[in-house]
């Protein structure tokens, strides 16, 4: 949530712009004042920006989210008011400028210190969209890989574990936000695996499913998992 003043004449107005949804195509804004709330979505295709006000079936494109008066000029072709454009124009300024100064997942690996070639989780991701958690840990940055172990937060004992470049984490995993305070950072993955296992040993007394057995290598130790048979699939050997 950006708190920011709109000036326009003689008035002035407190607003508030909150971002209440983030996708890959695109992020739903919410801007309140006292004139008006409404809702945005705001998305870019090749770094041409757009914005569209589904409440109003409303479309127009952006030539630079940050460029405030020549914003200002477009959405009042829309709104015809100046309190509504003038709102809308600079909470997009604002918020794109927050975005520009947030962390991106391999600029928060870079910033890490200590060390990280570790099996203790160092960075945890959150995909909104999927409720996927991702937990990165092992991290060799003259290698540009590291351990990612995901897992579902409705079902944590379905997860699986790939070795992701760093490079290219942005790329596939940029729309997630990067949780500093999550249960799991700073955690061994070993101990998170035996959670894990834990919640499989429950599903299997509770359902008293089919059982089937899965090998594999998990940091050097060679293992047997037992796990149902219908969710063998969310397993993938590395």
């Amino acid at each position: 949530m950006i708190k920011y003043k709109c000036r326009y004449m003689y008035n002035e107005w407190n607003c508030i712009v909150k971002c209440i949804e983030k996708k890959m195509e695109y992020t739903v804004l919410e801007f309140y004042s006292q004139y008006f709330n409404i809702k945005m979505h705001l998305g870019s295709i090749d770094n041409e920006f757009w914005c569209f006000f589904p409440e109003y079936d409303m479309f127009t494109e952006l030539l630079s989210p940050i460029d405030l008066y020549k914003n200002i000029d477009i959405l009042d072709e829309l709104f015809k008011s100046p309190y509504e454009s003038m709102t809308i124009a600079k909470g997009i300024k604002k918020y794109f400028e927050t975005q520009l100064e947030e962390d991106t997942v391999e600029s928060h690996i870079e910033k890490l210190k200590g060390h990280v070639y570790t099996n203790k989780v160092k960075v945890v991701l959150y995909d909104e969209e999927r409720d996927v958690y991702h937990l990165i840990y092992k991290i060799n940055r003259s290698k540009n890989e590291c351990m990612m172990a995901s897992y579902r937060g409705t079902s944590p004992n379905n997860y699986e574990v790939c070795l992701p470049f760093i490079d290219s984490l942005d790329h596939h995993f940029g729309h997630c936000r990067i949780l500093n305070d999550h249960k799991y950072l700073n955690k061994d993955i070993r101990d998170i695996e035996h959670i894990f296992l834990n919640e499989l040993k429950k599903l299997d007394n509770r359902n008293q499913v089919k059982i089937k057995k899965i090998s594999m290598i998990f940091h050097g130790f060679y293992c047997t998992l037992k796990i149902p048979e219908e969710k063998a699939l969310f397993f993938r050997v590395v």
